[in-house]
């Protein structure tokens, strides 16, 4: 089906990897687990197709497409999309083709629609004409591609050359236009990024953004929770660090700050709005290698473990989480953050990411049994549960942080005693990388862990 599609892999559309949770009541249900999303390219929708559906099991999948990818005058646009644009079309792909899989598969697309990134000044003409090529797209494909939750512009702290009030304005004015052709569709915000654990500029755009006064008007806010990440002085870059770590500058930064988001939106009465990272991924510089896929395996799966445990006033911090860019891991730009190997094939990183997200499904989280943010000597391990009472618990051993130094395996081995209520029927350990073993039947089981996330699943009848 793909072989007109003519795309150059540092100008490929992006897909993004996105799990969506329910959000709990206000009294403190515990809330649905998510479903899970998976980030591809169209030139690699033929490839990656098998793998989305058989390792994965996405029930969205996130796209990227710019404006002047498909039109040139705002008065009509193109199935064929044209990169970097249609005044000059280096590389393309049929659009069309591309909904036609999403609808073959029973995918549903939730699709990032940016501005033209080359503006150097907005003008209310851009602001209409976006708005335009929002209601094209939709329009043309919402219902073959099942799209029921968009995303606004690219990282706007970084992108947009406009004004915070014309950020707004372009929000709501695009947010009445939707709801009144398509009331059912979710409308988030731009993707907010704040990861860096630095003082920025930008964060006064998120602050504006936040201000109940201002009136925003959306369904979820969209943000990239990138890895908390510091500066490095002797390198002179950014190092992740790990997802158990607090931030010292940027409150929003890391998997704390999400929880002080949300404080901050029931502060405001936001209570019905939803939080969600549309965008994120681990990635250690370099060519992939063993060890940088065995390290991003353990990463992601103790991310995703400790967001869906992220709880304020009992209820979920955040109803979604992304993770994965499925296209091929190469050393400069978007490719640089490849989930799958260099020749196209699964890594460790995905089958684990896949592997956790099948384990959770249909489960509810409970209660995180063990584990403190910037404790590096207790294991961590969240609980989660059926309705039939068997239960899942998720454990690891926390990274250790060394300031200006990458994540790395410590080699640290820590043990819990976890007591259960009752002696099971059955007792199943499964490691990181999908081997399983029957355990001794007993209403006490020694968890022994390192940074590596494990299973253990607790069958009662």
């Amino acid at each position: 089906m793909f072989s007109s599609v003519q795309c150059k892999p540092l100008l490929m559309l992006l897909c993004s990897a996105l799990i969506i949770f329910s959000y709990g009541s206000r009294e403190g249900s515990a809330s649905e687990l998510p479903h899970f999303i998976t980030e591809s390219y169209p030139s690699q929708l033929a490839e990656t197709t098998y793998l989305i559906n058989s390792e994965l099991k996405p029930d969205l999948v996130k796209m990227r497409i710019k404006a002047n990818f498909v039109t040139s005058d705002y008065q009509s646009f193109s199935t064929t999309v044209c990169m970097p644009s249609t005044a000059k079309c280096i590389a393309s792909y049929d659009l069309d083709q591309v909904a036609a899989v999403f609808k073959k598969n029973g995918w549903s697309m939730m699709p990032m629609l940016s501005h033209d990134s080359q503006l150097t000044k907005i003008n209310k003409r851009d602001i209409t004409n976006y708005i335009r090529f929002v209601s094209w797209f939709l329009d043309r494909y919402k219902a073959q591609a099942n799209i029921q939750y968009i995303e606004l512009l690219n990282d706007p702290n970084k992108f947009w050359p406009g004004t915070d009030k014309q950020l707004l304005s372009l929000t709501n004015q695009t947010y009445d236009t939707v709801k009144s052709k398509h009331p059912s569709i979710k409308v988030g915000t731009a993707g907010m990024e704040y990861w860096a654990d630095t003082q920025e500029k930008g964060w006064a755009r998120t602050r504006y953004m936040l201000d109940p006064s201002n009136g925003l008007k959306f369904d979820f806010w969209a943000f990239h929770a990138y890895p908390l990440a510091e500066m490095s002085n002797q390198r002179r870059r950014f190092i992740s660090l790990p997802p158990t770590r607090t931030p010292v500058e940027n409150q929003w930064a890391g998997n704390t700050g999400i929880v002080l988001l949300r404080k901050q939106f029931n502060d405001n009465g936001w209570q019905d709005r939803a939080i969600i990272d549309t965008e994120h991924v681990f990635v250690t510089p370099g060519r992939e290698n063993d060890f940088r896929d065995r390290l991003g395996a353990a990463y992601m799966v103790q991310d995703f473990a400790i967001k869906t445990g992220l709880k304020l006033e009992g209820n979920p911090a955040i109803q979604g989480v992304s993770g994965l860019k499925l296209i091929k891991r190469g050393m400069r730009a978007e490719m640089a953050w490849g989930s799958l190997s260099p020749n196209g094939s699964a890594t460790e990183r995905v089958k684990s990411v896949g592997l956790f997200w099948q384990k959770v499904k249909g489960m509810q989280h409970k209660e995180r049994i063990s584990g403190e943010f910037d404790q590096e000597d207790t294991l961590w391990i969240e609980k989660y549960a059926k309705d039939n009472g068997d239960e899942l618990y998720v454990y690891f051993k926390p990274f250790e942080y060394h300031q200006g130094r990458n994540i790395t395996f410590d080699n640290v081995t820590l043990t819990h005693a976890l007591r259960l209520p009752k002696t099971p029927k059955e007792i199943i350990h499964t490691s990181l990388y999908g081997a399983t073993q029957s355990k001794p039947v007993s209403n006490q089981v020694l968890l022994s862990g390192t940074n590596e996330p494990q299973f253990i699943e607790i069958k009662y009848r």
